[in-house]
């Protein structure tokens, strides 16, 4: 008793698994070989992949009682892939280890019941596991030759693809693109795959990029190579597998056009002639992108010279400024006259890079106020009768109506 109940936990520990019912052979879907019948005498995949669908596949297929258990593949790659066997390796090949009289390790138990391989079919699939090539391992790079940046103009730049070792046969390396850039409208497509050639490590890839006129901000590309495998050679990823080309665009934006509206800071001004310098102000409505430089024309009655002086007849508003100066200095002479005025007004401007248009205050008037003292100041006069009497005692006796002259006469009484 005790020992048929440790069989039972021993069964259990090493994983037995159960008979299992099998589904009717018209219902399974089994990826059989074409043309294929089995030949103890040669050591091939083809013969071992007979022996496992006798044996096995009728549970451990896609549809099989064991499905979890998969094995129903066409070829030996995938054996490989799926880890149920190693290349030349027994002790490291699962399958192996679970059939019954195979004698390796402590976990044989397949087939379950009576459907045991013969000797000389578990030799085959032994020397069939043994003759494997084991994979050969590779690692593969990507870089970028020119860098990691450069202007839409540079032309074309080159992806240097690499494996750590001469390839032993061609090997087909996946290529991929991704970023903010457009295929055929920043760069020229590029093919999905290239190929190493064998005894080759490495090999160039032109990417062309687009030069285009549209205004665009930075982009970038990003290159990334994929991986491979066969039943010969297992390329997997380098540490360095992927870069990133970033392109500046250098198209010229062309720029609006800036419209600005121009004003004295005030309408008139009343300065003494012997005040000197005056500044007077001109306006923008908004801050100066550029330097601005605009007419002013000048009349009035002071004269430019002798009443004042003015270094320019134009005013300048630096970029990033609101307000310009024209320095107006006024001339102080001893002359005595009456006031006189200066008067400035601006003028519109229209060119290539902005436009300048009047505001309401275009124009601002100057008055020069007098300060000189007349040398002799005339007679004061208190009334015509006074003026009458002068001229009746020095002028009348010839310019009446009764003097010489009467046809020039201007005794007049108002």
């Amino acid at each position: 008793m005790k020992t048929i109940l440790s069989i039972l936990i021993g069964s259990l520990i090493i994983g037995c698994i159960p008979e299992l019912p099998i589904k009717s052979k018209k219902n399974l879907k089994i990826k059989k070989l074409s043309g294929e019948s089995l030949n103890l005498d040669q050591v091939t995949f083809e013969n071992a992949k007979l022996i496992l669908d006798k044996h096995c596949i009728y549970c451990h297929s896609a549809n099989g009682p064991a499905s979890k258990y998969n094995f129903d593949f066409d070829s030996e790659e995938k054996f490989i892939n799926s880890e149920y066997v190693t290349a030349a390796d027994l002790e490291k090949s699962s399958l192996f280890h679970k059939i019954k009289g195979a004698g390796i390790g402590s976990f044989e138990n397949m087939p379950p019941s009576n459907k045991n391989l013969d000797s000389s079919e578990i030799e085959l699939l032994k020397k069939w596991i043994l003759n494997m090539k084991a994979k050969q391992e590779y690692k593969v790079s990507l870089q970028i030759l020119e860098g990691s940046s450069g202007i839409e103009s540079i032309g074309s730049i080159t992806l240097k693809i690499g494996l750590d070792k001469e390839a032993p046969k061609d090997i087909l390396i996946p290529i991929n693109t991704s970023g903010n850039t457009q295929e055929s409208t920043d760069y020229v497509k590029l093919p999905p795959n290239v190929i190493i050639k064998k005894g080759s490590k490495h090999i160039n890839l032109l990417v062309n990029i687009i030069n285009d006129n549209t205004v665009e901000g930075l982009e970038s590309i990003k290159f990334s190579v994929g991986t491979y495998s066969d039943n010969e050679v297992n390329v997997s990823l380098d540490t360095i597998n992927s870069a990133v080309f970033f392109i500046s665009d250098d198209d010229v934006i062309t720029p609006l056009k800036q419209l600005y509206t121009a004003s004295f800071s005030s309408r008139s001004s009343s300065q003494d002639e012997e005040i000197g310098l005056v500044y007077i102000y001109v306006e923008i409505d908004k801050l100066a992108k550029e330097q601005l430089t605009f007419p002013v024309n000048i009349t009035g009655e002071a004269d430019l010279g002798r009443d004042y002086s003015l270094p320019s007849n134009s005013v300048t508003i630096n970029k990033g400024q609101k307000t310009g100066v024209i320095p107006l200095e006024i001339l102080n002479d001893n002359e005595y006259e009456n006031d006189e005025t200066i008067q400035l007004s601006l003028s519109s401007v229209s060119n290539n890079d902005y436009d300048v248009v009047l505001g309401t205050s275009n124009s601002i008037t100057v008055t020069i106020t007098r300060n000189d003292i007349p040398d002799s100041p005339p007679p004061s006069v208190d009334s015509f009768a006074q003026v009458r009497s002068i001229l009746q005692a020095k002028c009348f006796s010839c310019h009446s109506t009764k003097g010489n002259f009467p046809q020039l006469a201007f005794d007049f009484n108002t």
